[in-house]
């Protein structure tokens, strides 16, 4: 699990998107750059359309709950894990309570619009026909409403607190709490 710190404008989950739907009128949300979104996926041995970041603006930092391997892909930007730069478009490994910089010192992207923060088993969002992408243009309850200081997302192979307020989402129907183990399924 992640906690985000900092996000500026626009930062969103997105996946390989919901095509199968526009003939109803819904749009298909997704990554941008899915090459970047697939390649970081591969990296990470996770399902080709798992669901990550999408980071257009800089800053952007998130603190680990849990250690766990990620990668940033996508747009070049400087990128810190504590302080230690890394390699863009690699396969990192994060540590509990370790924070990660993207942009630092007013820097933006030095090549690219968008990078991508992928985490091991992906991003753990509910699914709206099909597709964890957050649809900017739907209701804000039908998706990622904008992120605020310490907001967590889940790993899918995280549980989920039913306790904590900002918890956005519950992996697979499980539910776990913060302050006291295991709670059932469901929501």
């Amino acid at each position: 699990m992640i906690e985000i710190l900092s996000a500026g404008a626009l930062s969103t989950v997105q996946d390989a998107g919901r095509t199968s739907y526009r003939r109803f009128g819904v749009g298909t949300a997704g990554a941008m750059d899915q090459l970047a979104l697939a390649v970081g996926n591969l990296m990470l041995d996770n399902p080709l359309d798992a669901a990550a970041v999408e980071v257009p603006v800089l800053p952007f930092s998130a603190c680990f709950l849990a250690g766990l391997d990620f990668a940033v892909t996508g747009a070049d930007c400087a990128m810190e894990l504590d302080g230690k730069a890394l390699l863009p478009w690699w396969k990192c490994r994060a540590e509990a309570g370790q924070v990660l910089t993207l942009g630092r010192d007013g820097c933006g992207f030095t090549s690219g619009a968008r990078a991508y923060l992928l985490v091991s088993g992906g991003v753990d969002v509910p699914q709206v026909l099909g597709s964890r992408s957050t649809q900017l243009r739907g209701r804000p309850e039908d998706g990622c409403p904008g992120w605020h200081p310490l907001d967590w997302l889940w790993c899918c192979t995280a549980g989920c607190c039913v306790e904590c307020r900002r918890v956005l989402c519950c992996p697979r129907g499980r539910t776990r709490s913060c302050h006291g183990g295991a709670r059932g399924a469901g929501r």
